[in-house]
């Protein structure tokens, strides 16, 4: 059985693999639309990219895009030529993958945040002392 301090040990261990994957993650994508943001192609399809803040949603935003997309290419057009509601295919591309990539982020974050937490609940009141001395003393040196 584990003592307290190989717990502890293991945890500390633990929350540096968790902070050297939010470095990894690195700075926040931003989304800034090219767009209106308001995606509607007919009657069956019509939403706001902003209402969009699922990975699923905004895959389907991204196949039923490509329906149009392929169509076009039938008709010979390209995805630069042929435009929904002002802005052309590759523009609403463009802003619906940024949304994806804000989301992916925004979960990979919350993700590792939660893993934090539960963590930081699992160490003993000691060692948390400790780290909180330790903090202390490391910016009193600086």
């Amino acid at each position: 059985m584990a003592t307290t301090t190989q717990n502890d040990n293991k945890i500390v261990h633990l929350k540096k693999i968790v902070a050297q994957k939010r470095k990894e993650l690195g700075d926040e994508p931003k989304f800034r639309p090219i767009t209106t943001c308001q995606f509607k192609i007919d009657l069956s399809f019509n939403t706001n990219i902003h209402t969009l803040n699922s990975v699923q949603s905004l895959n389907n935003a991204l196949m039923y895009l490509g329906l149009y997309e392929l169509a076009a290419e039938k008709a010979g057009l390209s995805a630069d030529e042929v435009q929904i509601n002002g802005f052309t295919i590759n523009e609403w591309r463009k802003d619906i993958e940024a949304k994806k990539s804000f989301v992916e982020y925004q979960l990979k974050k919350q993700e590792l945040a939660n893993l934090e937490t539960k963590l930081d609940g699992m160490m003993s009141e000691a060692r948390k002392n400790a780290i909180s001395l330790d903090e202390i003393a490391e910016l009193l040196n600086t």
